[in-house]
């Protein structure tokens, strides 16, 4: 007589990692590229993964068979719309389990809007101030300029340009950037005058 061995395989397969571009500022139709590796299996093996992603709430796209080798499957899409991206890479093994893991990645190529910008002044210092500045996600800093010429980017959106000559005039200019690195155009100029200095006036005395 002849035995029959049948094993039964109904563990999926694992994923153990899939990278993607956290944040992006590229134009609508840019490529995004997603890998993903650490692919195992118990006992029948890894058979073949599909690629699927979707904007938000919207459907699923793609559904595409991806390719492993050397254990990565790396997967190429193009973007459309602003928004957060979830893509999906699903796992088979040999006996048809399967297992999926998913990513996201937040697009945006919008960038934000100037606001309104005052200005103080000492006798050897301009205070720049924007308020307003707004951004279809969030603001991220400001870079801020003397004469065309740059002196900071950072976070505040305050800033005081140190070390000037009293009683002369100053442009100043400024940019906004938002989270993704995307940025506004030059604020218009503005000019400014530092204060002159106030003589002091000695009384002689007898």
């Amino acid at each position: 007589y002849k035995d029959t061995i049948i094993i039964l395989d109904r563990t999926p397969p694992t994923i153990a990692n899939i990278t993607a571009p956290l944040t992006l500022n590229s134009p609508n139709g840019t490529e995004i590229t997603i890998n993903a590796s650490g692919f195992a299996d118990n006992l029948s093996g890894v058979d073949r993964c599909t690629w699927q992603y979707k904007l938000g709430n919207g459907s699923w796209t793609g559904n595409t068979t991806g390719t492993i080798i050397e254990d990565v499957s790396e997967y190429k899409f193009s973007i459309g719309n602003n928004g957060t991206y979830t893509v999906r890479i699903t796992l088979y093994d040999k006996a048809g389990n399967s297992a999926y893991k998913e990513t996201t990645v937040q697009i945006d190529y919008t960038p934000p809007t100037l606001g309104n910008l005052g200005l103080t002044a000492t006798t050897s210092s301009i205070t720049a101030t924007v308020t307003g500045a707004s951004d279809n996600v969030k603001v991220g800093g400001y870079e801020f300029y003397i004469d065309g010429v740059f002196a900071v980017k950072q976070e505040s959106n305050v800033y005081t340009f140190p070390n000037l000559d009293c009683a002369a005039p100053y442009v100043i200019t400024y940019k906004v950037f938002d989270v993704f690195g995307n940025y506004t155009d030059m604020s218009p100029d503005k000019t400014k005058y530092t204060l002159a200095e106030v003589p002091i006036n000695l009384e002689a005395t007898e």
